[in-house]
């Protein structure tokens, strides 16, 4: 595995000496755009290109360099040999569990974190009504009162959620009863 990704990392230091050496074929031929591996060995190492052509048609098949090297060196260099580079670190990365162990209460999915904080809430909530009982209570412009609120101001009660008076509640029907109806002027009552 170790050869493997050592590989890897030297396909992908000759990917980038390739596209240097490609930099150089541009400014040679006075072209831009993408040039083939082909182009740039026949210009910078014509000996490398004809020792490889000898070597495939030599020891393996003609027709293995005619039309299988031959349709693959005219990709650029910098894919032919940085592709299988990537490929190689990626695949072969070191993957010792000892570096990411995590707790085994750790919670691993949405669902457990959320179970996790809701029972941290339940061990956080000591049963204390809020001093906001209802939103018309908070005033942000207000000074903050951290006084303990009238309706908490018996500690013997504190505790005790039942015994805790519940706040006025607006009568919405005498509210209604009183607004002004169309075609009345008299702002208020019964017709």
């Amino acid at each position: 595995m170790f050869l493997w990704r050592i590989t890897g990392w030297c396909l992908l230091v000759m990917a980038f000496v390739f596209t240097a050496a490609e930099a150089v074929v541009h400014g040679m031929l006075n072209k831009f755009g993408i040039v083939a591996a082909s182009k740039v060995m026949e210009i910078l190492a014509p000996d490398t290109l004809a020792g490889m052509k000898a070597a495939i048609t030599e020891n393996i098949s003609p027709l293995v360099w005619d039309p299988f090297m031959l349709t693959l060196l005219q990709l650029p260099g910098w894919i032919l040999l940085g592709g299988p580079g990537v490929f190689l670190v990626w695949f072969f990365r070191d993957r010792t569990p000892g570096d990411f162990e995590l707790p085994d209460d750790y919670p691993h999915t949405t669902y457990e974190d959320i179970l996790a904080a809701a029972e941290e809430a339940d061990y956080d909530d000591i049963g204390l009504p809020s001093k906001y009982r209802d939103l018309a209570d908070y005033d942000p412009t207000e000074k903050m009162d951290d006084s303990v609120p009238g309706y908490l101001a018996d500690a013997s009660r504190a505790d005790d959620l039942t015994a805790v008076e519940a706040p006025n509640k607006l009568d919405v029907m005498s509210v209604v009863r009183n607004l002004p109806r169309p075609g009345n002027d008299s702002g208020g009552g019964k017709d």
